[in-house]
């Protein structure tokens, strides 16, 4: 009896390729992958900007206001 396989990522960062390769070595007839999440706000780029304004001084509010995002994102970063 043939077995169907199923990978699933929580983030859109996040890779499939491992799972995927995992469940066809292990004999899987088919394989299907999923990506949840959604998708970033900032690119790896903007984040990186993002820190160095925030490490510059500048306000967290600004830094949200230019990006279009919310404060509370900047301040995690």
């Amino acid at each position: 009896m043939a077995c169907i396989g199923y990978a699933r990522v929580s983030t859109q960062g996040q890779d499939l390729t491992a799972q995927l390769e995992a469940l066809k070595a292990a004999g899987a007839a088919m394989a299907n992958g999923v990506k949840f999440g959604r998708k970033r706000k900032l690119s790896d780029y903007q984040r990186a900007e993002a820190i160095k304004r925030r490490d510059a001084g500048e306000t967290l509010a600004a830094i949200a206001k230019s990006y279009g995002v919310a404060i509370s994102m900047i301040s995690r970063l």
